[in-house]
């Protein structure tokens, strides 16, 4: 039809797909049961009756499936989605007791021929040096110490402490429902929307009470307040009264831990950080590494859309809208597809170029790198208690995991992606430029 389209017909002739029919329906017939009939002596005649025109379907596609990829495989075609049946050519009423010979048409859409001439040294991309302020520092260790701290029972309400309530529904005269709702709910003092209510009930002790509007002091979330708050159904709440009483009968607070040497080897193992001076360094070097990763992710996403943005890539438009429209598993309108279709067709068109540039260059990911990868993962799940993780425990449980399909796809393809990409930074030049955390940060926000 074009560069981007064409048509494939496959023809099936009686001699194809009788003889592997008439066989299954002897196999068939020696398994069947069916009332009158010992197992095993059902006439072929009989099954051929019930089961000819759906076995003779079977037997249909499975010649079509191998003869299209026998077909794409040895013209070496690489076509983008999966044929199309064209409904008008393809319609054909099979009949067992007919065997005819058949044509069938697919349309398929062909995988674009293109240069990439994004890749030299001529081509810049930025890579943030992101300027990382003490405070965040400051509030990283504020929050370890605060992981670390130890929870205490207290008597008065502060702003982060958790608070198990007990409510009590009360009556058109503010008091007590007899055979009202009384409910215990753990919470804490942000749930509380409405600003009023808040200052109340920050610095209330414990057993104190205050009347409240239960159905606005949570914000307009009824659903929060019927299961979080009441235990009831959704249903439920508009029966019951907007006033309840509240009385805090537990304050829970976590005390943060000291800045002491159970705390250093808590987080890093023991005397490897012996001072207040060492542990702030090394937190200043895993903050900075942190945001160093944000940096790289960026520029990661830059290349990706400098390289789309360089790169003319001509997709059969049509025909995958009409691909995506057929074959997604839930159904979709022509207009969701249309709508989502401009993001589609950037993921084609990046995954077009991740194949041609890893094939320009070489690049392989070999069943080491997998293994590799997978014990990395493994480490990063782990966390802290990959120190007590000896090589041997690390290699069966990857190797274990490697014996799942989806993990080894999806391990290759991020390895694939990390060569890629080193690949490219390597080829173009790259330009460090320093920048606040703010100005990262919106940054990101914006593109």
């Amino acid at each position: 039809m074009d560069d981007l389209n064409a048509i494939v017909r496959i023809n099936i002739s009686n001699h194809d797909y009788l003889p592997k029919v008439d066989k299954s329906l002897k196999d068939l017939s020696r398994k069947m049961q069916l009332k009158g009939f010992r197992q095993g002596k059902v006439p072929v005649g009989v099954v051929r009756k019930m089961h000819g025109d759906a076995v003779l379907a079977d037997e249909l596609n499975r010649i079509l499936q191998e003869e299209m990829n026998k077909f794409l495989s040895e013209e070496k075609i690489e076509i983008l989605g999966s044929p199309i049946p064209k409904t008008d050519e393809t319609k054909q009423k099979l009949d067992v007791k007919q065997p005819n010979d058949y044509e069938f048409v697919f349309e398929i859409g062909l995988a674009p021929i293109f240069d990439v001439g994004f890749l030299d040294s001529k081509t810049t991309v930025i890579r943030y040096d992101i300027e990382v302020p003490e405070n965040v520092v400051d509030d990283e260790i504020e929050n370890i110490r605060l992981k670390a701290g130890e929870v205490e029972e207290v008597n008065e309400i502060e702003y982060k402490d958790v608070v198990t309530f007990k409510l009590f529904e009360l009556d058109e005269n503010g008091e007590v429902k007899e055979g009202g709702i009384e409910h215990e709910a753990v919470l804490s003092l942000d749930q509380f929307k409405d600003e009023k209510v808040a200052e109340k009930i920050e610095g209330m002790a414990l057993n104190a009470t205050h009347d409240l509007n239960v159905k606005t002091a949570f914000g307009d979330n009824t659903h929060h307040v019927a299961h979080h708050v009441l235990d009831i159904k959704d249903e439920e709440l508009e029966q019951v009264n907007d006033m309840f009483r509240i009385e805090p009968v537990s304050i829970k607070r976590t005390v943060k831990a000291d800045l002491n040497q159970d705390l250093y080897d808590k987080v890093y193992g023991k005397d490897v950080v012996t001072t207040a001076e060492e542990f702030r360094t090394r937190m200043e070097e895993e903050t900075k590494k942190y945001f160093d990763q944000q940096s790289d992710n960026r520029l990661d996403r830059d290349i990706m859309d400098q390289l789309l943005e360089a790169t003319e890539i001509s997709l059969p438009d049509e025909f995958l809208k009409r691909w995506i429209l057929e074959t997604n598993e839930k159904p979709v309108t022509p207009e969701q597809v249309e709508e989502e279709y401009e993001q589609v067709a950037k993921s084609i068109r990046w995954d077009l170029l991740v194949s041609k540039v890893s094939k320009d260059a070489e690049l392989e990911v070999s069943n080491d790198d997998i293994e590799e990868e997978t014990k990395k993962s493994i480490l990063s799940y782990i966390g802290q208690g990959a120190q007590y993780f000896d090589q041997q425990q690390l290699r069966a449980w990857s190797l274990n995991l490697m014996k799942d399909e989806n993990h080894v796809k999806q391990t290759y393809e991020r390895v694939m992606s990390s060569k890629l990409f080193k690949h490219i930074k390597e080829t173009v030049t790259i330009a460090d430029q320093s920048i606040a955390l703010d100005e990262f940060s919106k940054l990101n926000q914006q593109t």
